[in-house]
């Protein structure tokens, strides 16, 4: 079994092609070519580091985001692409000082106290029980709506393999409990 890591964009078009069995992505556009296997809604959230001043901050707004330094994953990403969708509707520009195909480097860049990033909090759980990041809610509806999913294409008859890992996916990652 192959696992690989990559955009959203990346993973649809592998999975279209039968170049995968399974994608896990978040908030893929409509695509006739897959069928989403398992649905979870995950808001985007704002993950900020230890020495961000969290008191007394509930949530914050799209427009706050813009006041710090920020790290985002490349357009390929759908949590990318929601910043976008996010950008446009509010007519606000968000300038990064960090662009990556690598979540682990954003998390890095928020542990080390140099901003903050955008992601759902299941992507930052293990540093969230061990207190090194925490996730705020924001406070926009394009953000609070998105989901995770995990997809195949449309008529494929997954493996034997393949269908266990599916059954595992959907009952033990906590992006779909």
């Amino acid at each position: 079994m192959n696992l690989d890591l990559g955009g959203t964009n990346d993973v649809i078009r592998k999975i279209g092609e039968d170049e995968g069995e399974i994608g896990l992505v978040y908030n893929p556009p409509q695509e006739p070519k897959l069928v989403s296997s398992a649905i979870k809604r995950q808001p985007m959230m704002a993950i900020i580091g230890p020495k961000f001043p969290r008191k007394g901050i509930r949530a914050l707004s799209v427009h706050d985001l813009a006041k710090y330094p920020l790290a985002v994953t490349h357009a390929s990403y759908g949590t990318r692409q929601m910043l976008q969708a996010v950008e446009y509707a509010e007519k606000l520009r968000l300038d990064p000082v960090v662009t990556t195909n690598s979540i682990a480097i954003v998390k890095q860049f928020v542990k080390s106290g140099l901003g903050i990033t955008v992601l759902p909090a299941f992507a930052v759980t293990t540093e969230m029980e061990a207190s090194e990041l925490f996730a705020v809610d924001i406070t926009h509806p394009i953000l609070a709506d998105a989901e995770a999913h995990l997809v195949t294409r449309a008529g494929r008859r997954l493996s034997v393999a393949s269908n266990k890992m599916m059954q595992l996916m959907t009952a033990q990652m906590r992006a779909f409990r």
